[in-house]
C-alpha cells in the first residue's frame, strides 16, 4: 500500500508540473464554482466523495469529504477524510477539464487493522478529469487518496458535477 501511495504522489507531481492555463475565458475575472458527488471503487472495496471547488485562472481550491468502506452497511474497515486542497487546472481542450491538487485532511478510521477506532491528519490528494458538455453540468472521473499513519487509502469515483465552470 505504501508503494502505491508513493507512486501516486510522484504521478501527481508530474501531472502538476505541466503548464497551467486559466479556466475562464481570456480576460474573464469571474471565478468558477462547482460541486460534485460520486461513488466508485477504493482500496477497501467501495469509495466515494463530495466536494465543492472554486477556481480562478489556473488556481483551484477545494473542500472534500471522501470515504472508503468494505461495504455500505458498516463493514470492518471504514475510513473517511475531510480535507482542504489547493491545486492547478491544466491546459484544457474545449469541454475537457483536468486538474490535480493536494492538501491536508482529518481522517477517522473505524475498525482499523487492529479493530480499534483511530483518527489523525494526513496528506490529501486528488486528480480529476471532467467533461462539461453544458455550461452548468458535467461528468468526471475523480481519483482521491489520503496518505497518513492511521489508514492510508485511495479510490476512484465517477462524479456528477454542477456549477459554473467556464
Amino acid at each position: 500500500m505504501g508503494n502505491r501511495i508513493g507512486w501516486l504522489v510522484v504521478g501527481l507531481a508530474v501531472v502538476g508540473s505541466g503548464q497551467a492555463r486559466a479556466q475562464g475565458t481570456p480576460g474573464s475575472g469571474d471565478p468558477a464554482f462547482w460541486v460534485q458527488a460520486g461513488l466508485g471503487a477504493s482500496t477497501a472495496n467501495l469509495g466515494g466523495l463530495v466536494a465543492a471547488s472554486v477556481g480562478k485562472g489556473p488556481h483551484l481550491v477545494s473542500a472534500r469529504a471522501s470515504f472508503v468502506a468494505e461495504n455500505l452497511d458498516g463493514g470492518e474497515d471504514e475510513a473517511f477524510d475531510v480535507a482542504i486542497l489547493y491545486g492547478r487546472t491544466l491546459r484544457r481542450a474545449g469541454a475537457f477539464r483536468p486538474s490535480a491538487s493536494a492538501g491536508i485532511g482529518y481522517i477517522k478510521c473505524e475498525g482499523c487493522d487492529n479493530g480499534l477506532n483511530a483518527a489523525g491528519v494526513g496528506l490529501a490528494l486528488s486528480v480529476e478529469a471532467a467533461l462539461w458538455p453544458a455550461s452548468f453540468t458535467g461528468i468526471g472521473i475523480h481519483g482521491f487518496a489520503n496518505a497518513n499513519s492511521v489508514m492510508s487509502f485511495a479510490g476512484v469515483a465517477v462524479t456528477i458535477q454542477f456549477g459554473r465552470r467556464r
